[in-house]
């Protein structure tokens, strides 16, 4: 890494796959370790405060903070640790049905969180322990959300292909059950969310016409459902689907389109704070391809207003600023330059990691 650094003049942060080290990704790469199977028994946990546990993470980590993915990943390692225990200690038990849902919501955190923070094979670890839990409840809903989970894993890692192999197993399984009339939210809502991954996937292996398609059906998922669901904490709802318009445009280059589409998206009735920045990520990334780069610092500013480490550990927000300070001009320089009032996560995007 220090080669690197000395032949190319940056920090290896910088470089494109760069990226800053959270201080619990060790904890819970530990926590993920210590596989139930070979710990000792001890007396199962509350499966009330569990829950409750799991549901404040998930609230704190979809709410705009400063503090957000610090706060989370304080808080995931005992939460997993909890989970598997409980998984194993009411495996047979009248409880079961809970502690599935406790733990699959657990593991749908901790998948995100990893991807949050540029832990791709930590993820894809949490994604499989989410899978592994959901099939063994009856939730269907639970399933899907599961494989919506391995999906995302494998498309931030740039396996497109198989990220749209689970999304169409996953989709064939529901298929039935999601055309019923009486299909409950958390169902329509998963299989809702891997049309939206899967049209993601779709884009990146050059099939634009699959990737429309499951735009549609996106829509018609969320038409069903009230226009704030968030159920499984998929943020799954027609403002999702409209976000994902100007991604669909943003993965084609069509930045012009982008941009003009996200012109009139009410972006703040998003119920996870991660879905508005990522959007806000997009528009700045098709502003700066646009060679706009006062309207991509607004995005970027945006962005940071409500979550500044999410735009820290974001690679499409350090290529966005990378690419900008290379044609910096007096109009952009007071933003772009780390000191108040400008873009101030610029100073931890212009940091190596051991500077973090």
């Amino acid at each position: 890494m220090d080669d690197l650094r000395h032949l190319t003049g940056q920090p290896y942060a910088l470089a494109p796959g760069g990226e800053p080290i959270h201080e619990a990704v060790g904890p819970l790469r530990s926590a993920l370790a210590r596989h139930p199977a070979l710990a000792q028994a001890g007396e199962p946990p509350d499966l009330d405060w569990l829950a409750a546990r799991a549901e404040r993470a998930w609230s704190a980590a979809q709410t705009a903070s400063p503090w957000r993915y610090d706060e989370t990943g304080a808080i995931l390692p005992d939460l997993v640790l909890d989970a598997e225990s409980a998984v194993r200690m009411y495996d047979d038990g009248p409880q079961r049905d809970r502690v599935i849902r406790a733990a699959g919501a657990v593991y749908l955190l901790a998948r995100a969180w990893s991807k949050w923070v540029g832990e791709h094979d930590l993820a894809l670890l949490c994604a499989e322990r989410s899978l592994t839990v959901a099939e063994r409840g009856s939730d269907a809903g639970l399933l899907g959300a599961a494989a919506w989970n391995m999906a995302q894993a494998l498309s931030t890692r740039g396996d497109a292909e198989q990220a749209r192999l689970v999304v169409d197993d996953a989709l064939t399984v529901l298929a039935v059950d999601a055309a019923s009339d009486a299909a409950p939210a958390g169902l329509l809502s998963s299989y809702g969310a891997l049309h939206l991954v899967g049209m993601v996937a779709a884009v990146r292996t050059d099939d634009r016409a699959a990737g429309r398609r499951m735009l549609r059906q996106a829509a018609q998922a969320a038409a069903r459902l009230p226009g704030d669901a968030n159920e499984w904490r998929l943020a799954f709802n027609s403002t999702n689907v409209a976000i994902h318009r100007v991604s669909y445009a943003v993965e084609l280059g069509h930045s012009r389109t982008a941009v003009q589409s996200a012109a009139g998206l009410r972006v703040a009735l998003a119920p996870s704070v991660e879905r508005r920045v990522s959007h806000r990520l997009d528009v700045a990334q098709s502003y700066t391809r646009l060679r706009d780069d006062s309207a991509a610092l607004a995005a970027l500013m945006a962005a940071e207003h409500e979550s500044p480490e999410q735009v820290v550990y974001s690679p499409t927000a350090r290529a966005a600023v990378r690419e900008m300070l290379r044609r910096e001009t007096p109009r952009t320089r007071p933003t772009l330059v780390p000191s108040p009032p400008g873009l101030a996560c610029s100073t931890e995007l212009l940091k190596s990691p051991a500077e973090r």
